[in-house]
């Protein structure tokens, strides 16, 4: 019998540990979650380690947390686009969009752009061959997620559910807003009577909207700088500090979150409550 799919909620795992049974021998944990407010929550007693489902379910955390990664190689691509944006239309520098992946391409999204200008900037971010690659890599990488959970639950995906899973993975994640929680995020976690820079001095600023060209660069150079570690941190008092944030930021920050379906049974020790 084919999955029903409906618009399932991007949720946050709550374990970051690549080891199941770990996982699942604790007491249960649970996340909060975006729109549906559904949780997933870890069960005990969980299936043989060697089982399909079990196997499964691991292979979908594994995906889902990769998409940390590729959420980073999306945002070193887009730079490129961006300042060619400012050079070639710089009156629109600041205007406000948003992109998401289309059965291959990239897809602009905008409410105050006209239809010329959307165009233009989906032509622009399209022949931009490394970005277009790594859109698809989150893309697929969700969407597989997506697949692994139903598996895991012990309903695989017919042809038809991994269109509409695909879909799904298509119009469930708007990268500028994906850049923007991180942003946002961040700036809470950041000590507010310190001074944060980069290696050459410039100040790491994660106040910005980024919901445009420029905005979005000047988020770019601060997410590198954390990315790379070449960062200081000064003090009320005057005591400066190097390097003390260094990472990947959207795994930092929480800022993406998987595809996860509603589970009808507890067949790989996970279930989803509302």
């Amino acid at each position: 019998m084919p999955l029903s799919i409906q618009s399932p909620s991007a949720i946050q795992l709550a374990t970051q540990t690549t080891s199941l049974s770990a996982a699942v021998q604790s007491q249960a944990t649970s996340t909060s979650t975006s729109a549906s407010s559904s949780i997933l929550s870890m069960e005990v007693a969980p299936p043989a380690v060697d089982s399909p489902t079990y196997q499964a379910g691991l292979k979908a955390i594994t995906k889902s947390m990769g998409l940390q990664d590729n959420l980073q190689d999306v945002a070193s691509a887009l730079a490129q686009s961006m300042q060619q944006i400012i050079q070639n239309r710089p009156d629109l520098a600041m205007a406000s969009f948003d992109f998401q992946s289309d059965n291959g391409a990239i897809k602009v999204v905008s409410s105050s752009l006209n239809a010329k200008d959307k165009a233009w900037l989906e032509q622009t971010l399209n022949s931009n061959q490394p970005l277009v690659k790594a859109v698809q890599t989150f893309h697929d990488n969700a969407a597989d997620s997506y697949a692994l959970w139903s598996e895991a639950d012990g309903q695989p995906l017919s042809a038809a559910d991994a269109k509409k899973a695909s879909d799904l993975a298509d119009t469930s994640y708007n990268f500028m807003s994906l850049f923007r929680k991180a942003s946002q995020v961040m700036v809470s976690t950041m000590d507010r009577n310190g001074t944060y820079t980069t290696s050459n001095g410039a100040p790491i600023d994660f106040h910005q909207n980024v919901n445009s060209a420029l905005s979005f660069l000047v988020f770019q150079k601060s997410n590198e700088s954390i990315m790379n570690g070449t960062n200081s941190y000064t003090t009320s008092t005057g005591r400066t500090y190097y390097g003390t944030m260094r990472g990947n930021l959207f795994s930092m920050t929480d800022a993406v979150r998987g595809l996860v379906p509603s589970f009808s049974s507890n067949s790989i020790g996970l279930k989803a409550t509302a």
